[in-house]
């Protein structure tokens, strides 16, 4: 038996018993629909952590002491791991914070473990008094998915709403499923303040220490064993003995024979603790809640679950207290794969319209759009058994694969449309015949998305399940068409439609054209260089980015106050301009936020860490660009504020800040042997750029000094009044800091105690020396053995690649967008831009699946037609595909970016389609033969076309698609216009070029 038998009898299957292949089908797509339903809803893929970072904390330690004796060391013992690609540091007063970026091909669970054999094995050399190091791992998706905000309708104190917060609502939304974790901002915390006074505890030889350990042991519970009382074990324990704050004035202190009260050696009292951080609601203190979405659960299902809790608090809670939902992030998720899935209704829709209109037979129409849900639900299967999700990726796949599945079932139907009989055995015949170019074309599409899996880094993580999805509904198209689709014919058609009077026009203009044509071949080549040129020309004129530029929603205000700016104050500058921002835009959502809590541990330090920054949140009804003139008037709000400087950027998503950098913005290092040579170069880069025409403006990040007191030991003074290092290193550290001394409960309620000196003893820095320290039974003034000095240091030291950097940020001016000069100037500087690296790597491998795909492309076409040249002809149709995609690309404004070569992709393996199925129906090659295959395919060709085109409309409609509107541009437009050119010029090139 030879091949074609044995394609006609596996045809003979299907089409023996229609019903059987039918009911097969049906049990098939109701797998699928039970897998469609199982699959989780997501946003974008999920991206595996590959950032690690390390925290230090040494309090009083300043920025330059940091990095000398943290810093430095952390990062050489994390350089020598595997698969570091990146090592970047903040050094601060108090805090080293070290950032290790690992390669895509590096394990993250092995990464971090190597991270903390490391760290543990430094942690021997680090200072006495340093913090235990704490690791976190960060991953790109990583992000809040809710802010909440808390307020009180009482003016005053945010105790109430604080103490609601910690005890009621945090406790809520950590049962709430769906939900990690979740963190206060902005809550006022009360302490019990033990402030000694310093003439009693001398008078009394106590010190600090001393008080702090007998306050500790009155408000702890000790064990005290147990015993047994026949067969039962009953544990015993000492219950604390402070209950109040006037249990805790009339502690006693035992010394010597003596009995002192504590309220008789220090000031007592309950209230609230210094803050660290403040949270705005528009102008009205509130308090903030972060909540932080757990992975097992998607995103829409978790922001379902915590609004139906917040609606139960509120309830709860009631007046005067309100919890509202000042910013969900999941609403972004929710609106993009709405978009997708209403684009992916309307291409149904437009599709079935297409077909109606070139066949004219509603038996026929549904035998096509059969193929649609039949072909989803099949790809259902493989998405939930490989774990995938319906994220933005894998609905753009199948969006744009709409058109790809109805292809092969139009060509299958228009063949049949065309055959005198209705017999099994012969439409099994008609249908074998088609198999091979039917293969053909569905095998060069799937082989253009098989690279993408292959390519490493972000861009094939993000684009796999895209490419997968594309690939499984070719798939399944393909077996549609050779089983479903010629079943359906037998069970439903009831003859061969007349033709269309629309297509019978086309047919009878267009046979005499290609004679013309055929008489000319001259012409088709001029035709085609005249084509290939002028993509050329427009293709280097197209800017190129990674990720394509959309509208914003969501934009975020730096606001930068002088060094030494109090929280306070930040604070009131801040409420201000929030008060100017709520004036020019009313109906916007404005949160502003100052400070940091170091105790906070979920999300990394953000920019408004330093009490002099701030950071305020504007969310528009609408999004705009990001040069739009409502983007312009949120950072002229900052002027009024003196010695204040104002940014305004727009809140990206991790991905396109990772790779894209920021927009408009470029965040550059500059380079220099030490940090005071490399802040003289960021300055004198600042100046070139002012230069430029027009003035580019950039701001040195970090260039602050502040003022730190040094004291310096006299070692031989030290010996003469008999005094160690340690001793006075803790007597100064207990009177500046003070010393915890457990927790005390109070109406059912635990406060922090801590014991410290008064805080008017030490009004100014140089107060201190004029203590006096005790030496053993003597007190000796601190001043006869420690010398004071001010000292100006930086406020925070950057290191990247184990060197030290000055950041600075870049805003870009339109024109600058797409040529090099601010580049080419800070380079002139040693400035580089991270980004620039990274966006340079994505571009590269999106080059490499291009040139790989092609290659692949052209063997698999030499292997089908056993001719390299033939392969090579067919290629060569490629270019009249792109121009058309370059010149709609351009009509748009749009750019080089992973949607549009995305959409080149997609075009290839389309496109190359037409052409296998133009030559399939040449036979022996012939002007005759060539004539009349062109005219035969004329109708699968213009179906295949405008209902791909019909369903991408809705996407290339979307301004806000970004990536996934310029996929839809190219494609459409490329297929438009490749289908005219490829009926215009390869039948002439066919004809004298092929061999026969």
């Amino acid at each position: 038996m030879n091949r074609n038998s044995t394609r006609a009898a596996l045809m003979y299957l299907a089409t023996a018993r229609p019903v059987s292949t039918v009911a097969v089908w049906a049990a098939v797509s109701l797998l699928g629909l039970v897998s469609l339903s199982q699959l989780d809803v997501e946003l974008m893929p999920t991206i595996p952590a590959r950032e690690v970072s390390v925290r230090v904390d040494l309090p009083g330690l300043p920025a330059d002491e940091i990095e000398r004796m943290v810093t430095v060391p952390v990062e050489d013992a994390l350089a020598p791991i595997s698969g570091v690609e990146e090592i970047r540091s903040r050094s601060r007063l108090g805090r080293s914070e070290v950032v290790a970026r690992f390669s895509w091909s590096a394990s993250a669970l092995r990464a971090i473990s190597e991270v903390r054999e490391r760290v543990d094995a430094v942690s021997a050399v680090l200072p006495h008094g340093s913090s235990r190091p704490l690791i976190l791992s960060y991953s790109p998706s990583r992000r809040p998915l809710m802010m909440l905000s808390l307020t009180s309708g009482e003016t005053g104190t945010q105790r109430l709403p604080s103490r609601v917060a910690r005890q009621i609502v945090i406790p809520a939304l950590r049962r709430t499923p769906g939900v990690g974790a979740v963190e206060a901002v902005g809550a006022v915390e009360q302490r019990v303040f033990i402030e000694a006074d310093p003439a009693r505890m001398r008078a009394l030889s106590l010190t600090i220490r001393e008080v702090a350990e007998a306050v500790g042991m009155a408000v702890q519970t000790v064990p005290l064993g147990s015993f047994e009382i026949g067969s039962v074990e009953h544990p015993v324990r000492l219950g604390a003995a402070v209950d109040s704050v006037e249990s805790l004035r009339a502690l006693p202190i035992a010394r010597g024979d003596a009995l002192i009260r504590l309220g008789e050696v220090a000031h007592i009292e309950l209230r609230d603790d210094d803050a660290l951080e403040f949270f705005l609601e528009g102008t009205k203190p509130a308090i903030g809640i972060v909540v932080y979405h757990d992975p097992v659960v998607p995103a829409p299902r978790a922001a379902r679950a915590i609004h139906r809790t917040v609606r139960s608090l509120n309830r709860e809670l009631g007046p005067p207290l309100t919890l509202t939902v000042v910013h969900d992030h999941s609403l972004p998720v929710s609106e993009a794969l709405h978009s997708v899935v209403i684009a992916l209704v309307l291409g149904i829709g437009a599709a079935t319209l297409v077909i109606g209109f070139l066949f004219r037979n509603h038996r026929t129409i549904m035998v096509i759009v059969s193929s649609i849900p039949a072909s989803v639900l099949l790809s259902a299967i493989p998405m939930r058994f490989l774990g995938m999700t319906l994220n933005s990726m894998s609905l753009t796949g199948i969006a744009i694969g709409i058109g790809l599945i109805v292809d092969s079932a139009i060509v299958v139907t228009t063949e049949l449309t065309r055959a005198p009989v209705r017999e099994a055995a012969s439409v099994a015949q008609i249908t074998s015949n088609l198999a091979p170019a039917l293969f053909g074309s569905a095998t060069t599409t799937v082989l253009v998305f098989i690279p993408i899996l292959a390519i490493p880094g972000l861009v094939g993580i993000l684009f796999s399940q895209l490419a997968l999805s594309v690939v499984f509904l070719v798939a399944g198209s393909l077996l549609n068409a050779l089983t479903l689709t010629p079943a359906l014919w037998l069970l439903i058609s009831t003859g061969n439609p007349a033709r269309p009077p629309s297509l019978r026009c086309v047919e009878d203009r267009l046979r005499p054209a290609l004679h013309r044509w055929l008489a000319s071949p001259r012409t088709s080549v001029a035709w085609y260089l005249c084509a290939v040129v002028a993509a050329v020309a427009l293709f280097v004129t197209i800017p190129r980015e990674v990720f394509a530029s959309r509208p914003y929603r969501l934009f975020a205000i730096d606001l930068v106050l002088p060094t030494g700016t109090s929280l306070a104050a930040t604070r009131l500058a801040a409420e201000t301009m929030s008060e100017a921002i709520l004036l020019a835009e009313p109906d916007a959502v404005v949160v502003a936020e100052g400070g940091w809590d170091e105790r906070r541990t979920t999300s990394p330090a953000p920019h408004h860490e330093t009490p002099n920054r701030a950071t305020i949140t504007v969310q528009l009804p609408a999004a705009v660009p990001e040069g739009d003139a409502r983007v312009a008037r949120l950072a002229e709000t900052g002027t009024t504020l003196r010695s204040a400087r104002v940014s305004v950027r727009p809140i990206r998503a991790p991905i396109e800040e990772m790779l894209g950098g920021t927009g408009g913005r470029l965040r550059a290092l500059v380079r220099g042997g030490t940090g005071d040579e490399a802040l003289v170069r960021a300055h004198q880069a600042v100046a070139a750029l002012a230069e430029l025409d027009p003035p580019v403006t950039a701001i040195v990040a970090r260039a602050e000094r502040e003022s730190v007191l040094s004291l310096d030991l006299d070692g031989a003074a030290l010996a003469h009044a008999r005094l160690s290092t340690r001793a006075v290193t803790g007597w100064l550290s207990h009177q500046i800091a003070g010393m915890e001394a457990g927790t005390v409960t109070i109406s059912s309620i635990e406060y922090p105690v801590t014991v410290r000196a008064p805080r008017a003893a030490l009004e100014r820095p140089e107060a201190i020396t004029r203590l006096s320290i005790a030496a053993g039974t003597e007190y000796v003034p601190l001043e006869t053995v420690v010398s004071a000095r001010h000292e100006w240091v930086p406020t925070e030291l950057v290191r990247h690649n184990r060197s030290s950097v000055v950041p600075m940020e870049v805003v870009l001016p339109d024109g600058f967008r797409r040529d090099r000069t601010v580049r080419t100037t800070l380079a002139a500087h040693h400035a580089t831009v991270p980004s620039d690296t990274r966006t340079t790597a994505a571009h590269a491998e999106l080059q490499n699946i291009l040139l790989l795909v092609m290659g692949i492309t052209a063997l698999m076409l030499a292997a089908q037609f056993g001719s390299m040249r033939m392969a090579v002809l067919l290629l060569m149709m490629l270019p009249l595909s792109f121009a058309g995609s370059v010149l709609a690309l351009v009509i748009i404004g749009g750019s080089i970016n992973v949607g549009s070569v995305l959409g080149m992709l997609v075009l290839m393996g389309t496109a190359m389609n037409n052409v296998i199925l133009l030559l399939d129906a040449y036979g022996d090659r012939s002007s005759a033969e060539i004539i009349n295959g062109t005219v035969n395919r004329i109708l699968p060709l213009s179906a295949t076309v405008l209902t791909t085109t019909a369903t991408l409309v809705p996407i290339a409609a979307n301004p806000a698609a970004g990536d996934t509107r310029q996929s839809a541009v190219v494609v459409a437009a490329g297929l438009v216009v490749g289908v005219v050119a490829v009926v215009r010029i390869f039948p002439v090139w066919c004809r004298t070029r092929s061999p026969r």
